[in-house]
């Protein structure tokens, strides 16, 4: 299980100093665009030396992981479209179905493939990209079966439907764990 990030010098908005504590389970990172989602999970990649995910050169050396478990790896969903490149290149039937399925359909598949493992660590940036609401219902229950094989998820996301199935979230905004519906309250501009 990763138990905590720490930056160790400035990475786009997150500070020297800056750090994050997971929880066991399910992590839903979410914020508005430019509030270090995608970086936070760009750092994970780093610091866990995922070397399918992309991240920039150098981030690894900004960053220290506090981890107790073999990571099994992320996907990025937003940066590696599958229906436009292919990124299983060793699995050409994996590449000819993603051409002939809907782009919904071919990121269900993928997170299929990663949350039936077991004990293992996954983290997704934008799993919930361009999915119906009827998907991101699959993709909740695809988080529960996860958790109950003790896997451990880190995904930035931004669905309401998917943020308000889980009680807490990290707000890259507020920089602190809270609950979902609060989250969802500050967005609306309620809080």
């Amino acid at each position: 299980m990763l138990h905590e990030l720490r930056f160790k010098k400035d990475f786009r908005c997150w500070k020297s100093g800056d750090k994050v504590e997971f929880l066991p389970g399910i992590n839903l990172i979410v914020g508005d665009q430019g509030t270090g989602k995608s970086s936070l999970i760009a750092a994970i990649a780093a610091a866990c030396n995922a070397k399918q995910f992309h991240y920039p050169l150098g981030l690894e050396n900004k960053v220290e992981i506090l981890a107790g478990r073999s990571v099994a790896g992320g996907f990025d969903f937003e940066r590696d479209n599958p229906r436009v490149q292919s990124v299983f290149n060793d699995n050409i039937h994996f590449h000819i179905s993603t051409k002939l399925s809907s782009h919904g359909e071919t990121n269900i598949a993928i997170l299929k493939s990663l949350t039936q493992q077991r004990d293992k660590v996954i983290f997704l940036d934008g799993p919930d990209v361009g999915l119906s609401i009827r998907s991101v219902t699959k993709v909740v229950t695809m988080f529960k079966e996860a958790r109950i094989n003790n896997c451990q998820i880190i995904a930035a996301i931004h669905h309401p439907f998917l943020i308000k199935a889980f009680p807490d979230v990290y707000s890259c905004e507020h920089r602190k764990w809270m609950n979902s519906d609060q989250f969802i309250a500050t967005q609306l501009g309620e809080l």
